[in-house]
């Protein structure tokens, strides 16, 4: 089977498609996906949008984004948080990622595959923290954490430090 044609976005090359619901896997490159694809699980079946229609893929998608040569992020097994690469592969300044934690904590144990790009908007119901460069955390959440409306990390980082 002859690979897919898979054209680079600016910043991304491409989602890298691997075996056995491991991100780390054997390469499957006949099922890349462009960076513009979204990338998602509903109802244990796996799905890819791509506008206008939502096509329907026949198995679950286990792979990483591939930003750049030796760049890859957002490892996923085959259920995750719907994602784009193209989002996950640009750079925001001042933030690296909404870092999602379990027991509804934002020290909680991590939950890398529910993190977040900087620019996608957060609402409560969930735990974790802003990861800003140089290490720093803002916009700790707990479950119970109540906030008026949504946010992006992208504008917690780069508030004025306090």
């Amino acid at each position: 089977m002859k690979p897919r044609d898979v054209q680079p976005v600016s910043g991304c090359v491409a989602f890298r498609q691997t075996s056995g619901c491991d991100p780390e896997g054997g390469r499957e490159p006949h099922k890349d996906k462009p960076c513009d694809h979204e990338v998602t699980t509903m109802a244990g079946a796996m799905h890819e949008s791509h506008p206008p229609p939502p096509r329907q893929i026949p198995s679950g998608m286990s792979g990483y984004c591939e930003c750049g040569e030796g760049d890859h992020r957002m490892k996923v097994r085959c259920r995750h948080q719907p994602f784009r690469c193209d989002e996950v592969c640009v750079k925001v300044p001042g933030c690296v990622a909404w870092r999602q934690t379990g027991s509804c904590v934002p020290d909680g144990p991590r939950e890398p595959q529910n993190d977040k790009h900087c620019r996608r908007a957060l609402m409560a119901g969930v735990s974790g923290y802003c990861e800003c460069e140089g290490g720093r955390k803002v916009a700790l959440m707990a479950c119970s954490t109540r906030t008026i409306g949504t946010f992006t990390c992208e504008e917690k980082c780069n508030e004025p430090i306090q």
